[in-house]
């Protein structure tokens, strides 16, 4: 963006730990967590708090925004409304994977989402207008527009403002550009997580400041076999990983030997791609035997 006039960009994260960040010609002019000012670790959603923090900090205001950037084009309504993981505990993950995710990926029975985490959601305080309470996970489409509509009225933006951007394109945007030459070489790009725009393994590369995917993977189950190991040691998946992360590095070649055993059949690299080559239908239920 070069002009004569100055260019502010505010992206929004609506998933677990929802943010805000302002740029200012390019710069990080402010950044916020949702959390720090709701008080609610971890939260979830459009994040008003932050976005209003971020303005302020930088004394402009939606008018003066030119464009808006979202992260994750299918973003599940279903797991916003409960805030998962800033209202899950230990057993409300496990309710979710035997009450929820057994039936449905086991036994072939579907299961309202919403109304088996009821107690879970608030509606009155839901910062996104809605019409209609008749969402599953999959309601992508639907919350799309309701996300956009929602920018334009409490940001007072038109839809050439409004940018929805691909889950694993911003996790690879944020790896290249927090690498200090990242101008200077080519690199490749690797970004492997639990799920995201039906991707959970992708790899690019950039090259004369131009991105491009080289490969994606579906279900390649890194962060997810990740995810449910931490809920399979009694810990909240999506917020207590680091623990995890923290301890493996101690352990010794006599215990993770068997363990490697273990896991070495769940996944294979098949060219470009990582796949989960497990044949169960459910990682957690699978890992837990």
């Amino acid at each position: 963006y070069i002009t004569a006039n100055t260019v502010y960009i505010l992206g929004i994260v609506e998933g677990h730990n929802s943010s805000a960040a302002l740029l200012k010609d390019g710069e990080i002019a402010a950044v916020c967590f949702e959390e720090r000012l709701s008080r609610l670790k971890n939260d979830f959603g459009y994040p008003t708090r932050a976005i209003e923090f971020c303005l302020a900090s930088e004394n402009v205001s939606p008018d003066d925004i030119d464009h808006v950037a979202l992260v994750t084009e299918k973003l599940p309504l279903a797991q916003v409304a409960v805030k998962r993981e800033a209202t899950f505990n230990v057993s409300d993950y496990l309710r979710e994977q035997n009450d929820y995710w057994k039936p449905k990926l086991i036994e072939g029975i579907d299961v309202d989402y919403l109304d088996l985490f009821k107690d879970k959601v608030n509606w009155d305080d839901f910062p996104y207008e809605i019409s209609t309470k008749e969402f599953d996970r999959t309601s992508f489409a639907e919350f799309k527009k309701i996300r956009i509509e929602t920018i334009k009225k409490k940001l007072s933006k038109s839809d050439n403002q409004i940018h929805i951007l691909n889950h694993h394109l911003a996790h690879s945007m944020y790896a290249i550009f927090t690498y200090p030459e990242c101008y200077e070489k080519d690199l490749l790009v690797l970004v492997s997580d639990g799920y995201g725009d039906d991707c959970s393994s992708s790899v690019g590369t950039f090259k004369n400041n131009v991105f491009e995917f080289v490969s994606k993977s579906v279900g390649s189950g890194i962060g997810r076999i990740y995810r449910y190991a931490t809920l399979l040691l009694n810990m909240r998946p999506g917020v207590d990983e680091f623990k995890v992360m923290g301890l493996a590095p101690y352990t010794k070649e006599f215990h993770s030997r068997p363990v490697y055993k273990q896991l070495k059949p769940y996944l294979k690299v098949d060219g470009m791609e990582i796949l989960y080559t497990n044949p169960d239908k459910d990682i957690y239920h699978s890992l837990k035997q």
